[in-house]
């Protein structure tokens, strides 16, 4: 009889465990920057589709530390496309639909889920006694 399949975690050197947030800060940026402008479509629908479908559930996925990147994608997707739809239902039900809004609200999602992401890794290191 075969064993279940377990979920084994990554181990990442200390040093760059707070480095793991950088890239969805900076698309997270990005994406604030071409919302403010008003970028034209080629740009702006690019950067938009990346930071919706990939980076609102990004933090969340990294913060299960799962081994395989794949796995990380595929559930950083899969919460990111959750989120976007619970963003839309909640201002289409609150009837004030707004795209700008509803980038607001992911870009605020996905900032927070830096925010704790750092907060886990510091708090991390303190317990260990690491500088």
């Amino acid at each position: 009889m075969d064993e279940p399949a377990s979920v084994t975690f990554s181990v990442v050197s200390p040093r760059w465990e707070v480095l793991r947030w950088i890239d969805t800060f900076v698309v997270s940026a990005a994406a604030a920057c071409v919302l403010i402008a008003h970028a034209g479509p080629p740009v702006q629908s690019w950067v938009m589709f990346l930071f919706m479908v990939l980076y609102p559930g990004m933090p969340y996925a990294r913060m299960l530390r799962l081994r395989g990147l794949l796995i990380e994608v595929t559930l950083a997707i899969a919460l990111s496309l959750a989120l976007d739809v619970i963003v839309a239902e909640v201002m289409v039900y609150a009837r004030h639909f707004s795209t700008d809004l509803g980038v607001a609200a992911l870009l605020a999602i996905a900032l927070m889920g830096v925010g704790f992401q750092v907060w886990s890794s510091v708090a991390a290191r303190s317990a260990r006694g690491s500088p």
